[in-house]
């Protein structure tokens, strides 16, 4: 699966830069080497899950001039040390156009196959934006020691593989300074690649390298919902003068200038508690931009939710309308995932978080697949010129849940005698391909032990007596340890009226006989039948059926049928009720004797 491409990560919004970008993407397409590779929302739609291997090699080169004013690589092994907050630094002085190179090589575990695509994230101050062509990156081969000569200074050293690619130009493209991630697509075999930073004139320039890194297919299950890296900076906006008097920046308390480099990182620390935050803040230039971007270890699919935490510094209680110039922007890879999240639109949800501190939590939901969200502050007139955020996190779907009793939708209750036609389901439009569904009887129980379909998808309960039933569907993400919290439904399974008791009765020949319910209950009708089951009723009830007379000659039996009004229940057979006739006595027998 290829990687996602990040050029550049902060011009997703800037109209004029993504055109600007677009035609440089179109004059590149023509070298047979580099192709920018943007991922349709198709391919993500697979069940494998992906996991970055990083280089784990670094080695530099500095050259100057007559050996003077050569440029510096400082803490080289922070770009290789797994970890994707701390990052090394190329720097050149001013001093002659290329004259001066800080170069850094970033090598892969084993050499890596041609067209795999190799992510570099990296950094640029604003003096550089905008300004030279003076950056390159270059995948490479054989990477050597040199002990050099009488001739040739020792260094490190390796093996073009294909033809550089000159990144400031797409980085100019976004007029923004902050860190960005790079995609390279190379038609040829690579270990790895290098970053060369040569000076320019009548400026010095710095940069940050990050990290590179592949993807590969994982070996084990991942945690989906973690967030791997943030992306943060500065654009230009509507500002006039451009990125040149952009102001703004990301703070903390424990970086309260911004210039360590780790507040952004306080947005996603896991904090419980919401204490620790990211705060944006445009300065004095409210036109400007600044955005923070918090990326996911794994695409995400539609209908997952987006959930952050944040704050108004003043300390205001906010409502959606005072959230001007806050843009909540979901991506997949460099694409938009669905529209902005404004407040003018219907989607964002407002909630206060209990306790003090007036923090809210604005929820969501993205009806694409997206890996990575992007909150932004300023560009616009009247915009808030700081914001907090204290958490971003991305919420799986919840499945939804559907009840049938004997094919059709019902929300019940359901009466005793009809639970062998009840069916819950996860419905057909919130089902997910790569995922397994479990059906729990309790919030933290155990899967059920049957009536479970081989999809998972329906459950048929084992009810055998009345009372308010509660089942639980979870959704575990295939590849992934991350589910969602068991989604309850419920049904009330109804007692079926007891079975009516008909004393016998005995009457004679040519008398109709009164039957009598003798379990009668309030609330209870009774109808009267000729058959044990079907046949029409009969009339002649009374007192709501507790009785019946019958006609002349009584049935040898009568049968009857016990409804529940509140509960529009049916008893489930047919009480008896025995009529005994006996015939009458004959009158006496007269004879007439002869007298004596």
């Amino acid at each position: 699966m290829p990687t996602p491409n990040y050029i550049p990560a902060y011009a997703h919004n800037h109209k004029k830069a993504n055109n600007t970008l677009n035609r440089v993407i179109r004059l590149i397409a023509y070298t047979p080497f580099l192709l920018l590779v943007w991922r349709s929302a198709d391919s993500y739609a697979q069940c494998t899950r992906y996991v970055r291997e990083y280089a784990n090699v670094q080695q530099s080169y500095t050259s100057g001039l007559l050996g003077l004013l050569k440029g510096t690589v400082t803490n080289g092994a922070l770009a290789v040390d797994n970890n994707v907050a701390t990052a090394s630094t190329l720097q050149v002085d001013l001093g002659i156009l290329g004259a001066s190179h800080a170069i850094q090589y970033l090598k892969f575990p084993q050499r890596i196959s041609a067209n795999t695509p190799v992510t570099i994230k990296l950094s640029l101050p604003a003096t550089l934006v905008g300004l030279f062509d003076n950056f390159k990156i270059q995948p490479f081969t054989n990477l050597r020691y040199n002990p050099g000569s009488l001739l040739v200074e020792e260094r490190w050293e390796a093996d073009a593989a294909g033809v550089a690619y000159n990144g400031v130009s797409l980085l100019n493209a976004a007029s923004g300074k902050g860190a960005v991630s790079i995609t390279l697509t190379p038609a040829a075999d690579y270990d790895g690649i290098w970053v060369d930073l040569s000076s320019i004139v009548a400026v010095g320039a710095s940069m940050n390298i990050y990290h590179a890194y592949i993807e590969k297919v994982a070996a084990a299950n991942l945690d989906c919902e973690e967030r791997i890296d943030v992306l943060s900076g500065i654009r230009a906006g509507t500002v006039v003068g451009g990125i040149a008097n952009a102001t703004g920046g990301i703070s903390n308390p424990s970086d309260p200038m911004g210039t360590l480099g780790t507040a952004p990182w306080a947005a996603v620390d896991n904090d419980p508690n919401y204490t620790t935050y990211a705060q944006l803040n445009t300065g004095v230039a409210v036109l400007s931009e600044v955005y923070h971007t918090t990326v996911f270890s794994t695409p995400s699919v539609a209908g997952d939710s987006i959930q952050i935490v944040l704050q108004d510094p003043g300390g205001i209680l906010l409502n959606l309308g005072l959230l001007n110039g806050v843009t909540v922007q979901p991506y997949l890879g460099n694409t938009p995932a669905g529209p902005a999240l404004d407040n003018t639109g219907s989607l964002l949800s407002l909630r206060l978080l209990p306790g003090a501190g007036n923090k809210y939590v604005i929820t969501a939901p993205v009806s694409a697949s997206f890996d990575r969200v992007e909150i932004k502050i300023g560009g616009v007139t009247g915009a808030l010129q700081s914001i907090r955020i204290y958490d971003v996190k991305r919420k799986i779907r919840v499945p939804e849940t559907n009840l049938t009793l004997n094919g059709m939708h019902t929300s019940g209750p359901v009466c005793l005698n009809q639970v062998s036609g009840l069916s819950f389901s996860v419905t057909s439009t919130s089902a997910e391909t790569c995922a397994t569904y479990t059906w729990h009887d309790s919030a933290t129980g155990n899967p059920v032990a049957g009536g479970v379909s081989s999809d998972g998808l329906s459950f048929i309960p084992p009810i055998t007596t009345a009372g308010t039933y509660q089942y639980y569907v979870k959704l575990s993400r295939n590849g992934c340890t991350s589910s969602t919290a068991q989604s309850p439904i419920s049904i009330t399974v109804n007692a079926l009226p007891e079975e009516p008791v008909i004393p016998s009765v005995l009457v004679c020949e040519g008398q109709a006989a009164t039957l009598t319910v003798s379990n009668a209950a309030a609330g209870t009708t009774y109808t009267w039948y000729a058959d044990a089951t079907g046949g029409s009723a009969l009339s002649n009830s009374i007192s709501n059926g507790t009785s019946y007379t019958t006609g002349v000659p009584p049935l040898a039996a009568y049968y009857v049928e016990a409804y529940n009004t509140a509960t529009t229940c049916t008893s489930q057979t047919r009480g008896t009720g025995h009529v005994t006739v006996t015939l009458k006595p004959g009158g006496p027998a007269l004879s007439i004797q002869a007298h004596p």
